[in-house]
């Protein structure tokens, strides 16, 4: 073990299989190199107050690194604007700032490779419903505008129908 081992994981959330993909991966990787992993997240990815009172908890609990997927700009600039004694690394999204990394996805080259696939499915004809998820996370908002690129391209019609993801249902906007 390293002295001073611990690195804090903070998650979007906790309620979905992606986020705790990402906390077997940190578990794993931790073993493997000799460091404690402390993952936590909060229970809905748009909680800004609860991101930022895990990273205080990880710090007190005398983290040397921050590894984060930023709920919001907001979280961003907790990080950015406070003292920062340790390295911070992005997962999944990046809002900019001081950070040593960031480790994600190209949300909307990936949208529109599923909305050609979709095309593809559907043979070139047909209209597909995309159900909008919560539009204060960035990595989403690529990915839904990488989609309806590839699948309007690709001769699909594509309409969102007022929808769109808010605390666990589907809502009218």
């Amino acid at each position: 073990m390293h002295a001073n081992s611990c690195i804090g994981v903070v998650t979007a959330g906790s309620s979905l299989s992606f986020w705790r993909a990402v906390q077997k991966g940190a578990l794993e990787a931790g073993a493997e190199y000799g460091y404690t992993i402390l993952v936590r997240g909060p229970m809905e990815e748009t909680n800004q107050g609860a991101q930022i009172d895990i990273v205080k908890s990880m710090l007190a609990r005398g983290c040397v690194g921050i590894v984060i997927a930023p709920a919001s700009v907001a979280v961003a600039n907790y990080l950015n604007h406070s003292d920062m004694p340790v390295l911070v690394v992005y997962i999944d999204r990046d809002y900019g700032g001081k950070r040593m990394s960031v480790v994600k996805t190209e949300n909307f080259c990936a949208g529109a490779l599923a909305g050609e696939g979709m095309v593809a499915l559907l043979r070139g004809k047909g209209r597909v419903a995309l159900l909008r998820n919560d539009a204060e996370v960035i990595t989403t908002n690529a990915r839904e505008e990488g989609f309806r690129k590839g699948a309007t391209e690709g001769g699909a019609g594509c309409f969102t129908g007022g929808l769109h993801w808010c605390h666990g249902w589907w809502c009218a906007q």
